[in-house]
């Protein structure tokens, strides 16, 4: 009576173990085309137009230290993700703006944009171009990385302000 009782013991423990191990591959091969499928895919959230982006003001592409400058560009944005944006000032060295920006394109469509920027009161005069880099995080394992530029323009020291002294 003992052997036959340890007989079906030995086959549940068979037949658990059994269970468990077509459990473990099947997850294994589910995740591993996860995996391939992530980092396999061909993603291309947007699309925009037209390279490099168009200053739109100032029309004469000059601006002062410490005012603003609006670019333009089309977009055809496929994507629900919403980017991180970065944009820098490049004339040979690159210059970090560092302020929060929130994406100005965050929903699925076809549009136009206009972004205006603060130019800092500290960028050295001379000719630049705005380097704007959206990066979307995809999926866990994949992002996608659209840098764009817009035209040159010229950077000028700001016009000094007088003190009036009530004399």
């Amino acid at each position: 009576m003992d052997t036959m009782h340890r007989r079906k013991e030995d086959e549940l423990v068979y037949r658990y173990l059994k269970a468990m191990t077509f459990l473990t591959l099947g997850l294994v091969v589910v995740l591993a085309s996860l995996l391939c499928y992530w980092s396999l895919y061909p993603y291309h959230p947007i699309d925009t137009q037209p390279k490099p982006y168009t200053i739109v003001y100032p029309k004469n592409k000059i601006v002062e230290q410490g005012s603003y400058i609006t670019y333009e560009f089309k977009y055809n944005k496929t994507s629900k993700v919403i980017p991180t944006i970065h944009r820098q000032f490049v004339d040979g060295l690159v210059f970090n703006v560092a302020e929060n920006i929130q994406p100005t394109v965050s929903e699925p469509g076809t549009g136009t944009a206009r972004v205006q920027i603060h130019v800092p009161e500290t960028l050295p005069p001379g000719k630049y171009q705005l380097k704007i880099i959206a990066t979307y995080q995809m999926n866990p394992i994949r992002t996608y990385e659209n840098v764009n530029l817009t035209e040159k323009f010229e950077v000028v020291p700001a016009k000094k302000k007088t003190a009036y002294l009530g004399r």
